[in-house]
């Protein structure tokens, strides 16, 4: 790796301390040189591999509750302390004293809205939607939070989520790991596509995530069946979420070659580890002209059964397919594990190596100028041994 060569300017500026200046020089110095070196480098690496193949997944989980607190307040109480001038000393200097006062106060709460997922973990959300989901889960609660209050008793309401396929709220949350192979130029040699080339095949962008929210199918076309497919769809990942660790994906395209599957495919660079990705064309009458699937899982059964359903398939039927691709994957998904990619070697960015050579070698020409001007009057009392100076004891 490029990166390691780097320790040769610590190296080469230690062999010219040794030839040109031996008396100023110890082991000791010689071995935290270059042992700080050493550590530069790694680290140099270390960051440069982490920019590199740092990578989000996305899981979604269901919410489980809605919740409205009400407006609410409370007294605090505090004591604050404040330096006056009170007087001079004998030499007319300004004297300060402390002293201490009552300063509490009004603690104000407006009303909040949230949601609540299997976990257990606070979501915010909009009034709107708190009386969207109380609404659609026919349900509301009254809890007595027990508050010790000033003026205002703020109590809480909630709705509990009715278990309808067709109701749920489905919440994205993200998850960090390390992807090798987006960072590998040597292995899984997927197409470089970028933005532009990418609109001019209609390739559908990653989603960005709108809160703790993503859409489960993603299309330019507006087909009708869209929503009702998105909501499903958001079941699917947010039952499974929890269970397999999978989200699944809906990109549809209308009149296109097969080939953008492919296309698709190496634009998102495989997809996440935790990914299964469905791909379909279809004409204006939603009938079926291909289907690609892809995923990391080392599992591919799943890929090829939902690869031919949906082909066995005259005109595409939503609801009944992910139905289908949800039984295929609660069964026999797998998560890929990338801590199979380890042996991927990551090559540093030339920004990252540049910086570690400057790094390096000011480091190298400051050490060694400290090497030699420190200790100028010791030598005296120092022996050589072996071409290196050590103090005597």
């Amino acid at each position: 790796m490029v990166i390691w060569f780097t320790f040769l300017i610590p190296l080469l500026s230690s062999v010219v301390l040794l030839l040109f200046w031996s008396r100023k020089t110890t082991w000791w110095e010689l071995s935290i040189k270059l042992g700080v070196a050493l550590l530069l480098v790694i680290c140099a690496k270390g960051c440069s591999t982490a920019f590199l193949t740092d990578d989000t997944e996305y899981l979604s989980y269901k919410a489980v509750e809605v919740w409205h607190e009400d407006e609410w307040d409370e007294w605090i109480h505090k004591t604050c302390t404040e330096r006056y001038a009170c007087g001079t000393d004998s030499k007319g200097n300004t004297r300060y004293c402390t002293r201490t006062y009552d300063c509490s106060y009004r603690d104000y709460h407006p009303d909040q809205y949230y949601l609540k997922d299997e976990k257990g973990n606070t979501h915010s959300i909009e009034k709107e939607e708190y009386f969207k989901y109380k609404k659609l889960w026919e349900n509301s609660h009254f809890v007595d939070m027990h508050r010790s209050y000033y003026t205002i008793d703020g109590d809480a309401q909630k709705s509990i989520w009715n278990k309808d396929r067709k109701t749920i709220r489905a919440i994205v949350v993200t998850n960090t790991y390390e992807n090798r192979i987006k960072a590998s130029k040597n292995v899984f040699n997927y197409e470089k596509i970028d933005e532009e080339e990418a609109r001019k095949r209609h390739l559908i962008s990653y989603p960005n995530r709108d809160d703790d929210y993503q859409p489960s199918v993603l299309s330019y076309e507006n087909w009708p069946w869209k929503k009702d497919l998105n909501q499903d769809a958001d079941y699917t990942n947010a039952i499974l979420g929890p269970k397999k660790q999978v989200r699944v994906w809906y990109v549809f395209f209308k009149d296109k070659p097969s080939m953008t599957g492919r296309w698709q495919e190496a634009y998102w660079q495989g997809g996440n580890k935790n990914e299964f990705v469905i791909c379909v064309s279809l004409n204006k009458e939603s009938e079926v002209q291909w289907c690609h699937v892809f995923s990391w899982t080392d599992n591919k059964n799943p890929v090829v059964k939902v690869q031919k359903m949906i082909m066995d398939q005259k005109k595409f039927d939503p609801l009944k397919t992910n139905l289908e691709v949800e039984k295929i994957l609660e069964k026999e998904f797998e998560r890929k594990h990338f801590k199979d990619f380890s042996y991927l070697e990551i090559e540093p960015t030339a920004t990252a190596i540049i910086i570690s050579y400057v790094l390096l070698i000011l480091f190298s020409v400051g050490f060694s100028i400290w090497i030699v001007k420190n200790d100028e009057d010791d030598t005296d009392n120092r022996k050589k041994y072996n071409g290196f100076y050590y103090t005597k004891r």
